[in-house]
């Protein structure tokens, strides 16, 4: 995806941690030596970006800890030497709040908390920053989750969460909110979405909108109220992240055009609006975003 109107580049699941070995000798990046970059997450909450070796090791609660410090302080410390100045930040901590914002997933890195990292529940994702921190002073670091663009219970489980990580002391430095919507729901104000980037701004954090894609229902064709919505969904987060600079500092979208998308394989019944045709040519919802950036 890119961001920024088309300043970075962003790594979508390729940098999980399922798909970086531990000795990353395998990883080859020269071709991106002059792009700037959002790398992905280290202890993503879901257990699918997991490795199979580490979901199926029986590792202890200080073992895992291990890996997890590991795993980050390697990852860091190979971009860092490999390509200085090209990794200005990175997704630490992905999706720890559960879908409906009631408390946070219980994950694999849940019980790794001991007493020099503390042992409740928020314990891992403080540990996670910190970790990063010293392996790359230099690179921003942030939070990532979807759902919470908008005012609501998970938007406010999310605040929550990164104001007290910011309390405690945590080294995280932004916020991302995926926007993934659907035609099936309202969308939300301008003013709304303001007000919710708005308040990260306030804890003195950074905001991107993420992931960005609409989902629509592609069985029974698309219906003018979902051909309404999707259009508003992008024109308004468009223009609320361009409203709320300079909290807000980029938008990436979720792929290009339909046919990389995630949602026919993860939505079935739906198709993705884009701002591509599958042969590249900028469409409809490309003329929307570019409109609220002039």
């Amino acid at each position: 995806g890119t961001g920024s109107a088309g300043k970075e580049l962003l790594y979508r699941r390729l940098l999980k941690f399922s798909r970086i070995p531990l000795c990353h000798l395998s990883l080859t990046f020269s071709p991106l030596l002059h792009l700037n970059f959002w790398g992905d997450n280290y202890p993503d909450s879901w257990g699918n970006a997991l490795p199979t070796w580490f979901l199926t090791g029986n590792y202890t609660k200080d073992q895992k800890l291990t890996i997890m410090r590991t795993h980050i302080n390697r990852t860091l410390h190979y971009f860092k030497t490999r390509y200085p100045g090209v990794v200005r930040s990175w997704d630490v901590v992905n999706e720890a709040v559960d879908g409906e914002g009631n408390r946070l997933r219980i994950t694999p890195w849940s019980d790794i908390g001991n007493s020099a990292i503390g042992t409740d529940s928020e314990a891992y994702i403080r540990e996670a920053f910190k970790v990063a921190h010293e392996a790359d002073p230099t690179t921003e670091l942030y939070y990532n989750d979807f759902g919470g663009e908008g005012p609501g219970k998970k938007a406010d489980a999310i605040f929550n969460l990164v104001a007290s990580l910011k309390a405690s002391g945590a080294p995280i430095h932004g916020i991302g909110l995926q926007g993934h919507f659907t035609a099936d729901s309202e969308p939300h104000t301008i003013s709304q979405y303001r007000a919710n980037i708005r308040r990260f701004g306030d804890l003195g954090l950074k905001v991107r909108i993420s992931e960005l894609d609409v989902r629509v229902k592609s069985s029974d064709g698309i219906s003018d109220i979902e051909a309404s919505r999707y259009r508003t969904f992008y024109k308004n987060i468009v223009a609320a992240c361009i409203a709320e600079k300079p909290t807000c500092v980029a938008i990436a979208v979720w792929n290009l055009h339909s046919s990389q998308s995630r949602i026919p394989n993860g939505f079935p019944g739906y198709s993705a609006v884009l701002p591509f045709n599958n042969d590249l040519q900028p469409n409809f919802i490309h003329t929307i975003i570019k409109q609220e950036f002039l």
